[in-house]
């Protein structure tokens, strides 16, 4: 559907599709875990052909990352905050920079606060098939070197792996469409291996696996600007007033084959933006700012 062309009506039918669908899969099914197992299932049935054309990524990877950050035994968050005003090389608290992802495949808790806008997109393609952080890590997006998707939805991948992003960047290179649904993606480096995150860099930290020190913000920036065409807009860069309640937004950092949907905000010189950027076969269509609500959720899966 083309930009504008949707009715404030037909948008907020889909919030209440997307609504309805959470709620009876509730009554359904009851505990979280019963719950994402019932999802994993039912995304994965239907045509052979339909289920090779969409995917949505579950964001494990930064679902564990936020979840271990409220955990008493510590987490990347925790360790960003005692050591924020350090610039010495940390040689304790290593553990809380080793996570084992505490969640199956499919789970509620797998899907971070993401939850209602898998749904959103579940209601858009209700054969879209379910692939999580770590099968994305071991080469889901392919088969025997062949592209297995049309089209990706990303929702919050903030923390991803190199050969996660190397994946991301192959499948549009060689003619996917990468739908990135927030703002704040890609942003932070880690690696996994057997049920277990490690971070590697960003938020102004890098660990070499026995030390931490402070570091670059954005590993992944440049790599960004060349085939995303954006990337992450710091909070402190700009007025907090247009912020929208707690929305982050990604900034225009690349022009070229770049065609501007909807433009959120002007800061400065920087333009945070709804676009489609071309890169290789492949597009990158990105909504680049959290969605604060349902309806935002809507809006950008459905202006394509």
């Amino acid at each position: 559907m083309k930009p504008g062309s949707q009715t404030v009506d037909g948008l907020f039918s889909a919030v209440v599709i997307g609504v309805v669908l959470i709620i009876a899969t509730f009554a359904a099914y009851g505990s979280t875990n019963q719950l994402g197992n019932a999802v994993t299932s039912a995304v994965s049935t239907g045509s052979e052909e339909v289920r090779g054309a969409v995917a949505v990524v579950q964001p494990t990877f930064t679902s564990t990352a936020y979840r271990e950050s409220i955990s008493a035994n510590g987490g990347f968050y925790t360790f960003y905050a005692k050591y924020a005003s350090s610039s010495a090389i940390i040689l304790q608290d290593l553990t809380w920079l080793e996570l084992r992802i505490p969640f199956a495949d499919g789970s509620v808790a797998g899907w971070g606060t993401d939850f209602n806008l898998y749904a959103q997109v579940l209601a858009n393609y209700s054969n879209a098939v379910v692939v999580t952080d770590p099968q994305v890590d071991g080469g889901a997006l392919f088969a025997s070197g062949t592209r297995r998707f049309e089209k990706v939805f990303v929702l919050h991948e903030e923390y991803v792996t190199a050969r996660e992003y190397t994946q991301f960047k192959q499948f549009v290179a060689s003619g996917g469409e990468l739908y990135l649904m927030y703002g704040d993606e890609l942003e932070v480096l880690v690696n996994y291996s057997s049920g277990v995150e490690t971070f590697v860099a960003g938020h102004g930290w890098a660990f070499n696996g026995t030390a931490a020190y402070k570091s670059q913000a954005r590993p992944f920036e440049t790599q960004n600007e060349n085939w995303v065409g954006s990337s992450y807009y710091p909070l402190s860069a700009g007025n907090e007033t247009f912020r929208d309640s707690g929305a982050e937004f990604n900034a225009l950092l690349n022009f070229t084959g770049t065609s501007i949907v909807r433009v959120w905000r002007i800061s400065g010189n920087a333009t945070l933006a709804y676009y489609t950027h071309i890169y290789g076969l492949g597009k990158v269509v990105c909504y680049c700012r959290s969605p604060v609500n349902a309806l935002h959720a809507v809006v950008g899966i459905d202006e394509r």
